[in-house]
């Protein structure tokens, strides 16, 4: 039996490396993450942004079809590699 289910992780799952490859590097980068959207079969990225590095660079409000959320947080630090949460 075939289901829909995996479909909107898997899409979100590709949006979020893409985020991740996109701003590596970035000094207000400070990750991206999945959190469940309103709907338990979908997702949301929240990008993490360092508030006092941050020099306004336009952020997307979507990526891939999933909504971004921007979290400022400036305690939390990139891993090694600045890959981004996983």
């Amino acid at each position: 039996m075939t289901t829909a289910g995996p479909k909107p992780l898997v899409a979100a799952q590709a949006a979020k490396r893409k985020l991740a490859e996109a701003f590596r590097g970035e000094s207000w980068f400070r990750g991206v993450g999945l959190a469940p959207a309103n709907r338990r079969d979908l997702f949301t990225l929240r990008l993490t942004v360092d508030p006092s590095a941050h020099d306004e660079p336009s952020l997307p409000t979507e990526c891939e079809g999933i909504p971004v959320e921007v979290v400022f947080l400036a305690a939390y630090r990139p891993r090694a590699g600045g890959s981004g949460n996983s």
